[in-house]
């Protein structure tokens, strides 16, 4: 039983990982909390699942341009709604609060035109999967775990090694002294958000690949990646990495001794023990500083 619950685990903290270091790509570009980012989520599994389902094209190209589109939205909503916030004011919680908003109104957008109902984009029964160290695993989760841990990959290698990468650390250090060395801090903060959004979209649709989609799903992956991004360290990605694995383990572990309705209160049970007991937890007030 601990077998299969670890491999659970791993599973979800896979997914868990994605979400935390994509949300912290976007976290160091744009210098606050950005709900919206749940967005990216939702965008992902329900575009692709209306062009495969009503559009009828192929299931890889339909996610081709859900992801487009995840990105796309993220630019979108940075470049529109949050310009014109920061033509009034450049305070981070006025930002937090209208990301609040935007996310609020996409969910309902998507509620009013797909239902409450949840919707899938499997097209296929549920395969009995492979026994690997004595838990059960489905092909969906191994593409899964694979195409997580493959993505977050080239994320830590574009932000270590490419130059948007090393533009984007620069800023999330001073946005003032980059803008200063002339750094093109605007460019550089839309092709972050565009990354994110889109990696947060992928999230999305593996999500579905092994559940279901509800327009509400957004808001979860957005605050569990929080916590990952948090307890892990937001600025690293292996980091990030070790609090997502760390969470989707305990998360599955927990229901040996709590029911399974308790999974995302094991989550912000280990932010809070984070918070009161880790001297690096007072590193996170860095987050909510510098907007520009």
């Amino acid at each position: 039983m601990y077998t299969q619950l670890i491999a659970n685990g791993m599973i979800a903290g896979s997914l868990w990982a994605l979400l935390g270091v994509s949300f912290g790509v976007v976290l160091r570009a744009t210098g606050f909390f950005d709900f919206s980012y749940g967005l990216a989520v939702a965008v992902g599994a329900y575009v692709t699942f209306a062009l495969s389902e009503y559009g009828r094209l192929p299931m890889g190209v339909a996610m081709l341009i859900a992801l487009l589109a995840a990105g796309a939205t993220g630019v979108a909503v940075h470049g529109g709604v949050f310009g014109m916030v920061k033509r009034q004011t450049r305070s981070a919680l006025g930002l937090l609060l209208a990301s609040v908003g935007v996310y609020v109104i996409g969910q309902n957008v998507l509620s009013l035109t797909f239902g409450d109902s949840s919707h899938s984009i499997r097209g296929h029964a549920v395969s009995p999967g492979f026994v690997v160290l004595g838990a059960r695993i489905t092909t969906n989760q191994l593409v899964i775990i694979g195409t997580s841990l493959g993505t977050i990959l080239v994320l830590g290698l574009v932000a270590s090694q490419s130059r948007i990468g090393r533009q984007v650390r620069a800023m999330a250090n001073n946005r003032f002294l980059a803008e200063v060395v002339g750094i093109p801090v605007r460019k550089a903060t839309y092709c972050a958000v565009f990354v994110g959004f889109l990696v947060g979209g992928l999230a999305g649709i593996l999500l579905c690949l092994d559940g279901d989609m509800v327009p509400t799903m957004g808001m979860k992956a957005l605050l569990v990646a929080v916590v990952a991004a948090i307890v892990g360290g937001e600025r690293t990605v292996s980091g990030v990495c070790l609090g997502g694995f760390a969470i989707g383990i305990l998360q599955n572990l927990a229901i040996v001794v709590v029911p399974a309705a308790w999974e995302d209160a094991i989550a912000f049970l280990v932010l809070l023990l984070f918070l009161a007991l880790s001297p690096r937890a007072r590193q996170i007030r860095g987050a909510s500083e510098g907007v520009g």
